[in-house]
């Protein structure tokens, strides 16, 4: 019996194609912004692959609303974001010290969204805002 490979749909391409322009258009925003400086350890002259837009409440659970939400997203060093994967407490101190109890508290709140669908017309915003 010979395998077949399942052909994947033109809608789940286009939007695979949609959401990595989304995620790296937002992440070199990031980069530019934090001008290579580790919002977690607070390391400076980070570059290339050594510097990434690491997600203070993680992007595998943190919902459509925060994936892309500048609040949620800082540059961090390869050390702080791979390595010590996240460096949540830290983030977490800088994160209340930078925009409040109050503001970090919403985050949490913005992430129990189940409503919000990564849809073409979703990340097609996306793209847009950071053109």
């Amino acid at each position: 019996m010979k395998s077949r490979k399942k052909k994947k749909s033109k809608k789940t391409i286009c939007l695979s194609k949609l959401r990595k322009e989304a995620w790296l258009k937002c992440a070199t925003f990031i980069k530019l912004r934090d001008k290579g400086i580790c919002f977690t350890c607070g390391a400076t002259g980070c570059t290339g692959r050594n510097y990434h837009a690491g997600h203070y409440i993680p992007k595998s659970i943190c919902g459509a609303l925060l994936y892309h939400d500048e609040r949620n997203i800082h540059g961090q060093d390869y050390k702080c974001n791979i390595n010590l994967g996240g460096y949540g407490a830290a983030y977490g101190r800088h994160m209340v010290e930078v925009y409040g109890k109050e503001e970090v508290d919403v985050l949490w709140e913005l992430k129990k969204d189940k409503k919000t669908q990564k849809d073409e017309l979703y990340y097609k915003k996306i793209i847009l805002y950071y053109d």
